[in-house]
């Protein structure tokens, strides 16, 4: 899926597949992660958050299980 790079001090980079609902994340020296059942519209508002990170926690992290990518 396509990656957008975002500014944050924890994530690189997110894309979304509008198909499957899913979320991927690029972390800073952590690896990629899968987070399922995420729709269009929670992806977007992480995306135009003023703060990415703080806003990944509270909409995606907090009720989203991660999967890492292999």
């Amino acid at each position: 899926m396509p990656m957008l790079p975002v500014k944050s001090s924890n994530i690189e980079a997110i894309g979304h597949d509008d198909k499957t609902n899913v979320m991927e994340v690029k972390f800073k020296g952590s690896g990629t992660y899968y987070y399922s059942g995420v729709d269009k519209a929670k992806f977007e508002r992480v995306l135009k958050a003023k703060s990415v990170g703080t806003a990944f926690h509270s909409i995606i992290k907090a009720h989203h299980k991660g999967t890492p990518k292999k």
